[in-house]
């Protein structure tokens, strides 16, 4: 059950109603950008649309997200699910809006997971389910201290997106990715300032 359809994190806040907002140059209520004339999140051939940042091993894969808001009404949200190699164990998830992107971050490991099994705690929560046509799909549940957002996205998105990092980083080798010495660097020399 639903108690709350508003989603929190640092300065920025949405509130899921028949509108959603989103970022400047899109329109309000679709998920609509000019890069995909579908405007469902989709390119032409139907797949989620990927990419990856020129010159780097960046991964991005836009997804629709499925909530509902407090009427009970289904609502279509736009998120981005990032992956860098330089940061081996998390995945951000980045929310478009008009007062600045909404990011979380979770762990993989948390995220693969949550395809076959219960997962999270805290501020995320996730789990496998079936949607209303009998689909599979991975319910999140986003909690901040502003409100509670549960979504659901498309298990067979989820999965190729982690198939994607799991290419660039296997499970369990996240560790040989970390630049420890730059780590204790960093946090000497701020800790020196």
């Amino acid at each position: 059950m639903v108690r709350s359809q508003t989603l929190a994190y640092g300065r920025a806040r949405l509130t899921f109603g028949p509108k959603v907002p989103v970022a400047s140059g899109r329109r309000r209520g679709t998920v609509f950008t000019p890069d995909r004339p579908r405007g469902d999140g989709h390119s032409r051939t139907g797949h989620p649309h990927v990419s990856r940042k020129p010159g780097t091993r960046t991964l991005s894969q836009e997804m629709t997200l499925q909530c509902v808001d407090a009427k009970g009404r289904g609502v279509e949200l736009l998120a981005a699910f990032g992956y860098d190699p330089t940061d081996p164990f998390a995945v951000w998830v980045t929310f478009p809006s008009s007062q600045g992107d909404i990011r979380w971050a979770m762990c993989r490991e948390t995220l693969l997971k949550g395809l076959t099994d219960p997962s999270g705690s805290g501020d995320l929560e996730m789990w496998p389910s079936i949607d209303h046509e009998g689909r599979a799909v991975v319910v999140l549940e986003f909690r901040s201290p502003a409100g509670r957002l549960v979504a659901q996205a498309h298990t067979h998105e989820v999965y190729r997106f982690l198939t994607r990092t799991l290419a660039v980083v296997p499970l369990g080798t996240e560790s040989q990715q970390l630049d420890v010495d730059a780590m204790l660097a960093g946090l000497l020399a701020s800790r020196s300032e």
